[in-house]
């Protein structure tokens, strides 16, 4: 299977994150900084992490970080807290903004639902915001001061 047949599959299945694996490129504490313009910087690199996913078919599969990480951020940063992990340099700089920010991430996700199933039924053009790479922005292809469709 093709990384990109992974991402597509993958981010609509996974039901739960349930092992990890940590190989020898993983950057090592000693390796976790660089120094820019002498200041001490956290590299942001997620290689050498392995999580094993739980899908929906029940099934599981070996993903790397970085995939499990934009399929299912929420659910991969909680694992790494849960399991104790979250310190690691490939979690450390990314799970805090996820735990801290999981409540608006979800209720974003339920309202952006909620007005697309309001504006299915009203408007036949409605692009979700979810389709414009992943930003919350509405989009609508009518332009409302005419009232005439482009």
């Amino acid at each position: 299977m093709e990384e990109s047949e992974v991402d597509s599959n993958i981010s609509h299945h996974i039901s739960d994150f349930v092992d990890h694996k940590k190989t020898d490129k993983a950057v090592t504490e000693d390796d976790a900084y660089t120094i820019v313009k002498g200041k001490r910087v956290s590299k942001r690199t997620v290689k050498g992490w392995l999580l094993c996913a739980e899908l929906s078919n029940g099934s599981t599969e070996w993903i790397e970080l970085n995939i499990a990480k934009d399929a299912s951020p929420i659910k991969a940063a909680r694992y790494a807290v849960a399991n104790k992990i979250a310190d690691e340099p490939a979690f450390r700089w990314w799970v805090p903004y996820f735990v801290h920010k999981q409540d608006r991430i979800i209720g974003a996700v339920n309202e952006e639902r909620a007005n697309k199933r309001k504006m299915k039924s009203s408007d036949s053009n409605y692009q979700s915001p979810m389709m414009c790479g992943g930003h919350y922005r509405l989009t609508m292809k009518r332009v409302r001061l005419t009232g005439v469709r482009p």
